[in-house]
Parts: C-alpha cells; sequence; structure tokens
C-alpha cells in the first residue's frame, strides 16, 4: 500500500485520528464495547482496496482541499 500525495497521507492519518477519538469517548462512558463483527471488517477492508486499486476512490484530494478551504475561512494568517 503506496501513498500517492500528502493529501492521501492527510486523509488515513485523520482518519484514524476520528477513530480514536470515538474509541476514547465510547470507551470513557463506561459500557462495555460492542465489537464489529469480523466479516464487517473485512468487508469493508476489501472495499476500501477496490476503490482505491479501480481509481474511483478520491483519496485525500476531496477532503484536503475541503479542509484547505475552511482553513482559509477560519485563518487565513498561515499563507504568509
Amino acid at each position: 500500500m503506496s501513498l500517492s500525495d500528502v493529501g492521501e497521507a492527510f486523509a488515513r492519518i485523520n482518519r484514524i485520528e476520528r477513530a480514536c477519538r470515538y474509541q476514547l469517548a465510547a470507551l470513557t462512558g463506561g459500557a462495555e464495547p460492542n465489537p464489529i463483527p469480523n466479516e464487517i471488517v473485512e468487508c469493508t477492508k476489501q472495499q476500501g482496496y477496490e476503490l482505491s486499486k479501480s481509481g474511483r476512490g478520491a483519496g485525500g484530494k476531496l477532503l484536503c482541499a475541503a479542509l484547505m478551504r475552511k482553513l482559509d475561512r477560519e485563518d487565513p494568517s498561515y499563507r504568509m
């Protein structure tokens, strides 16, 4: 698995960070986690692989562009 650009690398890191936040929030609630069945995990992994292999997935380009627009609105001083 290789990364084709900075946007794709950022998108993956962003997804991992969000997943960690969700997991911590769930664990903080004190309830026992409800694990995702392995069949669903494997199916989701396969779908992601197929999307990236076929070029149908946008990778990180759309996410990166959207976050840059948001940053431009909120604090354009980073461009200086």
